[in-house]
């Protein structure tokens, strides 16, 4: 074999080796593991296998994680087989069969049920909040990270917890919501900072969330803490030019154009060589426009032009312009060699030799190379035109499951507006309000469409019965439980002729739960509530929770609950009636818990109870009308851009 078929050969051998080395070793090690004894150790070498093959092959990672999956649910090995399922939701995800992927994570899920596994399903639920997320539907994203959070909470997982509200807050981001954004990205922070793992997106999250809010000074101090943070610690991570940018942005929107060419710059010097992707037309033209701001035109036009020519190519063709350079280089040394032939008189002949070795040695060599380089740009060609078709498949798919989404969203929303006309059937009528309370208030605020709070009224004698319940959950959920809980204390005043706070709320009590015994499935649901029976002179109460204030002159004497709910508790005794005289000019009021837990504020704290017994001592020299009006603005002004965390319901009734 002649020398340069050797180098032909040894060159070809070297470039396919390194292009499909790591695949190889990754079937090598699938093919050992396949010959082994089945073995839960043996399932979980699979599952580790898999983890790395999801980063070269997707159709070898779907082969590793299904004879994982085999094996480990054949055995009952089931924290293995939600792991496997876990793997392959995760493959569906990044090729956008998001439909998929999440079938993938609830079956993962009902494995780690069956091994106890509460940490697999949060990461499982997490990761399906993200998809949510993804699909810009944060209102189906949020339930998932809450849960994910409160498990990740129970087990101090702190990284866990840390992501949780990092999309909890970016899902508040993408809503608008800036306060409630930045009240979870400071909670993100905290952790952070507790557990010193540093993770420059919160700061740059935290900037996010403030310059949307217009408050640019703020927005300035934390990204520049991102992306300081990079540079101190990692300063070339692929992360870090977002943050650049975003940070060249706000430098331009508040003037300072010499740092924001400063940012661009680090931005681009970032990304490196690899522009031809979507998130570098955003950076191109975020260049021209800084440019254009410092006044560079001709920088400005050089990006612009940049700009136009990534988004008309699928490749970098500057390959070619390699290959030129090579044979001019190559061209160059042989004509120096045959200078230095001409230039010896002594072993002309022999130089003669030499320099047309060379010449052809090198002329090999470099159409080798030339040749190499043009299958690797081929190759590359047809790899970009696959994700091309995937990613045009991923975006019609994803503009189907919106369509989809949209639909379902729509007949949900739909059902839950009949069930909101259902649960207003079941609150006492206006009329009925005014005839029996006349001198009174109401304030009822459901955090969703429909409610678990409500409120309840009814004449026995001579007195007016009457209540606030705040049942388990809010939502659809909760307002399932108020019918139970509301057709239960009906029936114990008007089929059991009770007429005794107390005794009114034992009975629903046992109604409530002979309700839920008719399940399957243990139900802990049931009813926060404050009881009132009022004639003339006196009030008699009965609560569970929720307790009874009486404004009389300056002070609040307060009636406190029993501590236990209607419905299944543990250590249930019968319900203490109480007894009040009442003065003329005393306001009562009975409420559920809603209004004190709502964060708000500029520290997006709670209101807590002492501030409503200053809002209400305060507004006592007004109507009842006015009063009302004034606990819905405190209420509104506190929560502001904060979401509302639960139901609220108030009544208070003026002794005349």
């Amino acid at each position: 074999m002649t020398s340069g078929k050797i180098i032909l050969t040894f060159i070809f051998s070297l470039a396919f080796t390194v292009v499909w080395s790591q695949l190889d070793e990754l079937q090598n090690q699938f093919d050992s593991l396949k010959t082994l004894t089945n073995s839960e150790e043996k399932a979980q070498g699979l599952n580790d296998l898999a983890w790395q093959a999801k980063y070269y092959d997707y159709d070898l990672t779907e082969e590793i994680a299904n004879h994982s999956y085999t094996i480990s649910k054949n055995n009952q090995w089931y924290n293995e087989a939600g792991m496997a399922l876990k793997i392959k939701g995760i493959l569906c995800d990044e090729k956008g069969l998001y439909e998929e992927s999440i079938d993938y994570y609830m079956a993962a899920i009902e494995e780690y049920k069956l091994a106890q596994d509460t940490l697999g399903i949060a990461k499982c639920e997490g990761n399906i909040g993200i998809i949510y997320r993804n699909l810009k539907n944060p209102e189906q994203a949020e339930p998932y990270f809450r849960s994910s959070y409160r498990t990740f909470e129970l087990y101090d997982f702190y990284p866990g917890m840390q992501i949780c509200l990092q999309n909890l807050g970016l899902c508040k981001l993408n809503t608008n919501q800036n306060d409630s954004a930045l009240f979870y990205g400071q909670k993100a922070k905290e952790i952070m900072e507790l557990t010193g793992r540093m993770d420059p997106s919160i700061y740059g999250n935290l900037g996010l969330a403030y310059q949307q809010k217009g408050e640019d000074l703020k927005a300035k101090e934390y990204l520049e803490k991102a992306v300081g943070l990079y540079e101190e610690n990692d300063p070339l991570n692929k992360n870090a030019k977002v943050w650049w940018q975003n940070l060249a942005n706000l430098y331009v929107r508040i003037g300072e154009n010499k740092k924001a060419v400063h940012a661009v710059d680090r931005a681009l010097e970032i990304t490196g060589e690899n522009i031809y992707t979507r998130e570098m037309t955003f950076l191109l033209a975020t260049a021209a426009n800084v440019y254009q701001k410092e006044g560079d035109y001709q920088k400005a036009t050089e990006f612009y032009e940049e700009l136009i020519h990534v988004k008309d190519s699928v490749y970098n063709i500057d390959n070619l312009s390699q290959i030129r350079e090579m044979t001019e280089k190559y061209e160059s040394e042989k004509k120096e060699l045959e200078i230095q032939a001409l230039n010896r008189e002594k072993n002309i002949e022999s130089l003669k030799r030499e320099g047309e070795e060379s010449k052809v040695f090198y002329l090999t060599l470099g159409g080798i190379l030339a040749f190499l380089l043009l299958i690797w740009v081929a190759i590359s060609l047809v790899f970009k035109s696959r994700d091309n078709k995937k990613i045009k498949e991923k975006n019609a798919l994803i503009e189907n499951q919106n369509e989809i989404l949209e639909e379902k969203n729509a007949e949900i929303t739909a059902s839950i507006e009949y069930a909101k006309r259902i649960q207003t059937a079941i609150l006492p009528p206006s009329r009925l309000v005014r005839e029996y309370l006349n001198n009174s208030l109401i304030v009822y605020l459901p955090k969703d469409i429909v409610a678990g709070d409500f409120y309840w009224m009814d004449r026995i004698g001579d007195s007016t019965i009457y209540a606030v319940a705040d049942c388990t959950g809010h939502g659809v959920p909760g307002a399932m439980v108020s019918v139970v809980c509301h057709n239960a204390m009906n029936r114990a005043v008007r089929e059991f002729n009770l007429t005794s706070p107390g005794a009114i709320l034992d009975k629903t009590t046992d109604l409530v739960l002979e309700q839920f015994e008719k399940s399957e499935e243990e139900v802990k649901d049931g009813m926060d509530i404050a009881l009132c029976k009022l004639n003339e002179s006196s009030v008699e109460y009965a609560g569970a929770n929720n307790p009874l204030w009486i404004v009389r002159g300056e002070e609040i004497i307060e009636i406190k609950a029993d501590k236990q709910p209607v419905g299944k508790f543990h250590k249930r005794t019968n319900f203490t009636t109480h007894k009040i005289d009442l003065l003329k000019g005393d306001t009562i009021y009975i409420f559920s818990d809603g209004y004190v837990d709502q964060f708000g504020g500029e520290n997006g704290k709670k209101f807590k109870a002492k501030a409503m017994r200053s809002l209400l001592l305060s507004i006592q020299n007004l109507s009842m009308e006015e009063q009302r009006e004034k606990i819905i603005t405190t209420f509104n002004d506190w929560k502001a851009d904060f979401e509302q965390v639960d139901d609220v319901c108030l009544i208070g009734v003026r002794i005349a």
